[in-house]
């Protein structure tokens, strides 16, 4: 009975030898087992929530698609996405989880990304646009067995403020440049005035 619980997902079993004959070294195998059990499933329940926090809170996007062999090459079941994800490609929080990314994100250029990585069964990036929100984004897609057959890992980083940034400097460039100019062609012109003679005459008078 306590066999089967424990096969249930019980892991809190122990059981007593009822004689000191070899059931009693059973039931100590058996009780060894069950708590190693126990802590294997501790461990690694306390895992599996620091890569949940570390996921939650970090500021790129992770995306984990299943592919499933009824499937067309390229798609795949949304199976983990962050809130960092959900941001940048408004989407519900929440309502991602087991859709399909084909009918989920419509931008072209990432499910692109996404089918070139199955089909060569290599990473891919790119850097594409999304207009609502308009977003730049730099992507990666990598393939996450050697035989397709677990899926891909999508990471999104948002570049918007660093082309905002970029953005910026080159407008600043552009203006001082052209403040810069008119003064510099009046320097140039008087400059080649006085080369041409025009400082012998100021001496002459």
């Amino acid at each position: 009975e306590a066999a089967i619980r424990l096969s249930d997902g019980d892991l809190n079993q122990h059981v007593e030898a009822i004689s000191s004959d070899e059931t009693e070294d059973l039931a100590k195998a058996f009780n060894r087992m069950s708590e190693s059990l126990r802590k294997m499933v501790d461990d690694l329940s306390v895992e599996r929530n620091k890569l949940f926090t570390v996921l939650d809170t970090m500021a790129d996007g992770v995306i984990v698609l299943q592919t499933l062999f009824y499937l067309r090459l390229g798609e795949g079941i949304i199976e983990l996405i962050n809130p960092a994800a959900e941001d940048l490609l408004a989407l519900k929080p929440g309502a991602a989880l087991g859709a399909r990314f084909i009918e989920t994100v419509s931008n072209p250029d990432l499910q692109t990304l996404v089918f070139d990585a199955l089909a060569t069964n290599k990473p891919q990036n790119g850097e594409f646009e999304l207009t609502q929100p308009r977003h730049y984004l730099s992507a990666i897609a990598t393939p996450l067995s050697r035989d397709n057959q677990n899926g891909v890992l999508i990471t999104l980083h948002d570049l918007t403020r660093i082309r905002q940034v970029d953005a910026t400097r080159r407008q600043f460039v552009s203006n001082v440049s052209h403040e810069i100019r008119s003064p510099l062609a009046s320097i140039k012109a008087m400059t080649e005035t006085l080369e041409e003679g025009a400082i012998e005459e100021v001496k002459k008078a």
